[in-house]
């Protein structure tokens, strides 16, 4: 009985594990109501936020810069929001801009759109992987332009806004942009997600939160229950073997 017992639990790791390495094939209609989705939001924003001020210093020389009787203030650049559209990703965020003679900042808001695969190129420099993309802009932050708020040294023979940011915030932030479509393999908790539901999978309960949508997914899923039927029958077989074996011996 300790034998299938044991043998029944470990099938839920196991499986679990199975499950992780076959990233679109389980839809998770649940997911974005997961606080985790904003935990991982969170960081992505900080994180853009931190490489964003570096970038604009190491661009600028300066973490303000002035044009006409107006000061952008560097430091200020703040991303509130990420949201998935269709094939992009769109961020807004916040900036302040100082006219000469006051001390007020006038605070500004703008959008920014770029795909969430679909790069220019990806490449390497100064042992530093960066992923290089497209964007469109949507603000008003005349008198400067969208090039000051994102600097980069690419040269693109095009007149095109162009993007340059670090590889890894890139994969980041296309995990989030799966995951918010139901495909959170990549993304915070993922083994968790699989461990519950290979659980649930084991003992039959099929809550319906994550979903096989492929045939190799379906065929896991259908041998995984039977085998749960199968061990936890062997186990109260056995185990009510052990009771009437103990009855018997006894006077």
């Amino acid at each position: 009985g300790l034998t299938y017992g044991s043998i029944y639990l470990l099938l839920i790791p196991f499986f679990a594990f199975i499950y992780q390495i076959l990233p679109y094939h389980f839809y998770h209609s649940s997911i974005k109501y997961e606080s985790s989705i904003d935990n991982d939001s969170e960081r992505i924003l900080q994180e853009l936020r931190d490489w964003e001020v570096k970038n604009f210093k190491r661009h600028h020389g300066d973490f303000f810069i002035e044009r006409d009787t107006l000061r952008l203030n560097g430091t200020t650049f703040s991303p509130k929001n990420i949201v998935v559209i269709k094939d992009s990703i769109e961020i807004q965020f916040q900036f302040e801009i100082m006219l000469e003679g006051f001390n007020n900042d006038i605070e500004r808001s703008a959008f920014i759109r770029f795909p969430i695969e679909t790069g220019i190129e990806s490449h390497e420099v100064n042992g530093n992987d960066w992923a290089i993309k497209p964007y469109s802009f949507y603000g008003d932050i005349s008198p400067f332009d969208p090039e000051f708020l994102f600097p980069n040294d690419y040269e693109y023979p095009e007149e095109r806004l162009i993007i340059k940011y670090p590889l890894k915030l890139d994969k980041r932030l296309q995990a989030f942009a799966y995951a918010t479509k139901g495909f959170p393999s990549n993304s915070s908790g993922s083994f968790g997600r699989m461990l519950y539901f290979s659980a649930s999978t084991l003992t039959t309960l099929g809550l319906g939160d994550i979903i096989p949508i492929s045939g190799i997914a379906r065929l896991l899923v259908t041998i995984e229950s039977l085998l749960g039927l199968i061990l936890i029958g062997l186990f109260l077989n056995s185990l009510t073997f052990q009771m009437n074996k103990g009855k018997e011996k006894s006077p």
